[in-house]
């Protein structure tokens, strides 16, 4: 899984439980690690499809608590405006998301900071603040950015599960190292 490449590089990864496995019921459970863990100064959230929908919610209800927000196949909705957000956004989805198309994330583009959209991991901004750095990942899909099984609906992806990951764990990676983001416990 991703988490446990970004955990293997010594950041702090903590996964909210949410009920029903659904962010959606939560929006806000995620803001309450920031008091639940003192010694992590700065606070990077993520999410993927509705978990993310949720996320950049959680964002603007508690602006100062995060530094980033990394999208895994989704967006703001329409009521969350993080345009004037002075944070860092990490969009990723695949190239055959049956769920999230390039047309439902272009529309979203003014709800977030400055877009900057790059084709390969090697044209990543040396700076990216603050801007919201778009990436479709070759080969994935909706799916495999979670370990569901297939959701009906989706593109059939053309890399496997596993590749999906590494190339989300580099690029998260790549987005950490680039903004100097490191854990200091």
């Amino acid at each position: 899984m991703s988490y446990l490449a970004i955990a293997g590089k010594g950041h702090k990864v903590v996964i909210v439980k949410m009920p029903g496995n659904l962010a959606l019921l939560d929006a806000n459970r995620g803001a309450w690690i920031y008091d639940d863990f003192p010694d992590v100064r700065q606070w990077v959230i993520a999410g993927h499809s509705l978990g993310g929908v949720m996320a950049c919610s959680t964002v603007e209800k508690n602006p100062a608590y995060f530094k980033g927000i990394i999208l895994m196949a989704s967006y703001p909705q329409s009521s969350t405006d993080l345009s004037g957000w002075n944070g860092l956004v990490l969009s990723l989805r695949g190239q055959f998301d049956g769920l999230v198309d390039s047309l439902t994330v272009a529309s979203c583009e003014t709800r977030l900071p400055a877009p900057c959209h790059i084709n390969r991991r090697e044209d990543f901004p040396t700076d990216t603040f603050p801007k919201t750095v778009y990436v479709t990942i070759p080969g994935g899909n909706h799916s495999q950015f979670g370990n569901y099984g297939t959701q009906q609906g989706d593109g059939a992806a053309t890399i496997s599960r596993q590749e999906q990951y590494a190339e989300v764990s580099s690029l998260i990676l790549k987005f950490f190292i680039i903004n100097r983001w490191e854990y200091d416990k």
